[in-house]
């Protein structure tokens, strides 16, 4: 099972942080940090997952869990 953690977080001048971090258990983490024109992502106002287009394989979402930080 694998854990993934997206944050988001507003920055001064536009832009917008998102940082991602997947932890399996006994393996190690993946952690990765982008920094966006605010304008390249378009609204903060919605949640959706997306595929990436690959063939096979089924998602699994056991639990889903949000905090909103204004």
């Amino acid at each position: 099972m694998q854990w993934m953690s997206v944050e988001v977080h507003r920055l001064p001048d536009d832009r917008v942080k998102l940082s991602v971090i997947v932890e399996q258990e006994n393996a190690e983490s993946f952690r990765k940090s982008f920094v966006f024109e605010a304008d390249a992502i378009g609204p903060l106002n919605r949640l959706s997952f997306v595929r990436s287009g690959r063939t096979g394989g089924n998602a699994r979402l056991d639990d889903l869990t949000m905090e909103l930080i204004p």
